[in-house]
C-alpha cells in the first residue's frame, strides 16, 4: 500500500510526464482486472473512500449517542490560550474546534476539542454533555453551533453551564412517526413546522419530539395544541394554533377532466364568443 502511494505522488514521474497522461496499475483499486487508472481517477476514488469510512465512523458514534441519555455523554476538552480570528483559523486547519464555556455567573473559559470527537455528538442531536475541562467535570448545554458554508465542518461551539434544578428554553427537532391513512389514499405530507421551542429541566433535554401521524386522514392536520404525548417536564412554548403537519389532498390532473362548460344566457343558449368544441 505504501509503495502504491509513493508511486502515485512521485515527483520524479510528475516532472517527466504530463499529469493527465500518467497511468498506474493499482490491483487493490481495480479489483485485479488489470485496467490502468489515471492519477486523477485514483485520487477521486481514494477521496471517496476516505469520506465514506469517516461517515460510517460518525454514524456509529451517532447511534451510540442516540441510545443513551444526554447526561451520560461525556466530552473531554482542554483550555486554549489561542484567541483571535487567525489563531482559531490555525486550530481548524489542525482539525481542532475552538469553543467557549460560559454561564452561572462564572467567567467564560475558552476551550478546544478535536473535531472528530465533537462532530458526531452534534450530528446525533445531543443537547447536554458532561464536559471534562482539564479534569474538572461540569454539565453543559450545547447552546450554539457554527458550521462552515457547506455544513461539513464545525467552526465553533458554545457550551452553557447548567445544573439539575435549572429549566432551560431550547429548540428541539420534530420526528414524524407512522404512516397516515391519508397518504395511503393518495395525499402527501406537508410539515410547516420542523422544530419546537420547549422549556424543560436542563439535564433532561429531549433529543427530539415524536409526533404520531398514523390517524391522519386526507385534509386533516395536527396543531401544536394537539401534541400531548410529551416527555415529563417538557412544556411547548410555540403558539397553540400553529400547524405541525397536514395531509394535503392530491392535486387534480388538468388533463383528466373536461373543459369548463360554455357560458349561457338566460334563455339557455350559448353566448356569442363562447368556446365550442
Amino acid at each position: 500500500m505504501a509503495q502504491c502511494f509513493d508511486r502515485l505522488f512521485s515527483l520524479a514521474e510528475l516532472q517527466q510526464r504530463d499529469r493527465t497522461d500518467i497511468l498506474f496499475r493499482f490491483p487493490f483499486l481495480d479489483r485485479g482486472t488489470g485496467v490502468s487508472i489515471c492519477r486523477r481517477d485514483v485520487c477521486r476514488k481514494l477521496r471517496f473512500r476516505w469520506r465514506f469510512w469517516r461517515a460510517v465512523a460518525d454514524l456509529s458514534v451517532c447511534v451510540v449517542a442516540g441510545l443513551v441519555m444526554s447526561t451520560a455523554v461525556k466530552l473531554s476538552v482542554s483550555k486554549r490560550t489561542e484567541e483571535g480570528t487567525r489563531a482559531c483559523r490555525n486550530l481548524r486547519i489542525q482539525g481542532i474546534v475552538p469553543c467557549n464555556v460560559y454561564g452561572h455567573g462564572q467567567d467564560p473559559v475558552p476551550v478546544k476539542v478535536a473535531a472528530d470527537k465533537v462532530r458526531p455528538l452534534i450530528n446525533a442531536g445531543v443537547k447536554v454533555v458532561d464536559l471534562d475541562v482539564d479534569g474538572k467535570v461540569e454539565s453543559v448545554l450545547v447552546r450554539d453551533v457554527q458550521w462552515d458554508t457547506f455544513s461539513n465542518h464545525v467552526y465553533h461551539v458554545d457550551f452553557q453551564r447548567v445544573d439539575a434544578t435549572q429549566r432551560v428554553l431550547v429548540e428541539v427537532p420534530i420526528q414524524l412517526r407512522g404512516t397516515a391513512p391519508g397518504v395511503v389514499a393518495g395525499g402527501h405530507v406537508e410539515q410547516p413546522l420542523h422544530s419546537l421551542h420547549v422549556e424543560c429541566p436542563a439535564l433532561e433535554v429531549p433529543d427530539q419530539i415524536i409526533v404520531k401521524i398514523a390517524a391522519l386522514e386526507l385534509d386533516q392536520s395536527l396543531h401544536v395544541k394537539d401534541l400531548t404525548d410529551l416527555p415529563a417536564g417538557v412544556v411547548i412554548k410555540n403558539a397553540p394554533d400553529l400547524v405541525v403537519v397536514h395531509i394535503a389532498k392530491p392535486k387534480a390532473d388538468p388533463g383528466s377532466g373536461g373543459g369548463a362548460a360554455p357560458e349561457a344566457d338566460a334563455a339557455g343558449k350559448p353566448k356569442e364568443g363562447a368556446a365550442s368544441a
